[in-house]
């Protein structure tokens, strides 16, 4: 299946949400034997970021501790 995406998925694409939120990668990457390294996840983040242009998705990136991410959560909704 490498190669392929779930139609599933490409409707998750597709929707269209009230507001959409991107993570800076600006925490400490933790190695959880799941993640890839620093690299590939600020690499993941700018992929991440040119498909929601690419889409014409505006989103609000949120910066900081997860406490204060919430709070820009909360604060944009």
């Amino acid at each position: 299946m490498r190669g392929t995406v779930l139609l599933e998925l490409h409707a998750l694409a597709d929707a269209r949400h009230a507001r959409h939120f991107l993570c800076a990668d600006d925490l400490a990457h933790e190695q959880d034997g799941w993640r890839a390294n620093t690299a590939v996840r600020s690499v993941q983040k700018g992929l991440i970021r040119q498909e929601l242009g690419t889409r014409g998705i505006g989103f609000l990136e949120v910066w900081g501790s997860v406490a204060k991410r919430v709070e820009q959560v909360r604060a944009a909704l």
